[in-house]
């Protein structure tokens, strides 16, 4: 028998890489369809990675609609939180030995870096209002304090964090 890690596990659980039909787009997001017998996974409010095949750049978004066609293909639509994104290491101020990951928005995404803002999309659970956060990226650490949860859902949170301090500057 052999033992798996954590993230081994989630690996194996995350669903394969698949092509989508674009039915349109915009600057918000995708309509597309999902062949017959594909996308069992998918449910509104899942958090999805997203490559157009024009670009070499990933997207993050979510699925804000699902509707079956007799057929069994989907229509899906999915909302674009962030064109690009950047994966973080995160602690708890309180612990430090306890790490969880997140994704660093672009600042357009809903942070507003003239205000030392940043908006992180997180692990359901992760976003406590009165508990600091120190964040790890570009080999650098910062010290983020809550600000809003701008949205929850089964998988994740979505939250603004101001930027306190550089950790070691």
């Amino acid at each position: 028998m052999t033992r798996l890690t954590s993230e081994e596990m989630e690996h194996q659980m995350r669903p394969p890489a698949a092509t989508w039909s674009v039915e349109n787009e915009s600057d918000d997001g995708y309509g597309a369809v999902v062949p017959a017998g594909q996308g069992d996974w998918l449910h509104v409010g899942r958090v999805l990675a997203v490559k157009p095949a024009d670009t070499r750049i990933w997207a993050v978004g979510i699925v804000r609609r699902l509707a079956a066609q007799e057929d069994g293909r989907r229509n899906v639509g999915i909302e674009l939180l962030a064109r690009g994104a950047r994966l973080v290491e995160l602690r708890r101020r309180t612990d430090i030995q306890q790490t969880s990951k997140a994704l660093l928005l672009p600042s357009h995404s809903g942070g507003d870096a003239s205000l030392n803002e940043v908006s992180l999309l997180l692990p359901a659970g992760t976003f406590l209002p009165d508990s600091s956060l120190e964040m790890e990226v570009y080999s650098t650490s910062y010290v983020l304090e809550p600000r809003l949860l701008l949205e929850h859902g089964s998988e994740f949170e979505m939250a603004r964090y101001r930027i306190m301090q550089r950790v070691g500057a």
